[in-house]
């Protein structure tokens, strides 16, 4: 029978306690590994990604969608009074402008189309000759006789004008070129009569205080 004084340390001839190999502690756990050499290469347990992916899906899933949401979304509009306003003060400046012009030529049109109208239907002493010629071809002695002015008709009346003319019917007439630039223009007129007679004269226009030209003398040309 063993002695319970004597360990299986004394049987294997250990006397020395002191000499035994290291004996680990109760406390330290026994599944602890022991630590590898210094410098020895430590490899890291592979994570697993099955458990990984999971969670990291939906957080790169939820700043795409962060991202699409920050691009599709519009600026915000800016209020009234704001610098970024004075597009709209441009727009409406440049309508005024529009506006304006518009209608300073309604206002301008009417004046310039009344002075146009006023220089063609303006009296000129060319106006007057033809006036004069085309009655007198008509035997309209009254509208003839309208041609002169006050100073010659005070020197004839109407019916002595055209007492002279009725039997000799004028046939032609033609005036030489007047000018307007004075008060008064000098020209020639040649009446043809149905006779074959001609009468060659010399015709002073003037401006009555109408601004009328009126046939103011009538002389035989030399």
């Amino acid at each position: 029978m063993q002695d319970p004084n004597h360990s299986s340390y004394d049987q294997q001839g250990y006397d020395d306690v002191s000499s035994l190999p290291y004996i680990p502690d109760e406390s330290t756990p026994r599944n602890k590994p022991v630590p590898s050499n210094e410098g020895a290469e430590v490899t890291q347990p592979a994570q697993n990604t099955a458990e990984v992916h999971p969670q990291v899906a939906p957080a790169a899933q939820a700043a795409q969608a962060a991202i699409e949401h920050t691009v599709a979304v519009p600026p915000p509009a800016p209020a009234s009074g704001t610098a970024l306003a004075k597009p709209q003060r441009t727009l409406s400046r440049s309508f005024l402008i529009t506006a304006g012009i518009v209608v300073a030529i309604l206002i301008i049109a009417p004046i310039v189309t009344y002075q146009i109208l006023a220089y063609a239907n303006r009296s000129t002493p060319t106006k007057t000759l033809d006036a004069f010629c085309t009655a007198l071809q008509h035997e309209d002695y009254q509208q003839a006789y309208n041609q002169f002015s006050k100073n010659l008709q005070n020197q004839f009346s109407e019916m002595d004008f055209a007492n002279a003319l009725a039997p000799d019917k004028v046939v032609s007439c033609v005036h030489g070129s007047a000018s307007e630039s004075d008060t008064s223009s000098v020209t020639s007129l040649r009446l043809i009569h149905d006779s074959k007679g001609v009468n060659q004269e010399l015709v002073t226009l003037k401006k009555d205080e109408n601004n009328v030209w009126k046939i103011d003398d009538l002389q035989v040309a030399a």
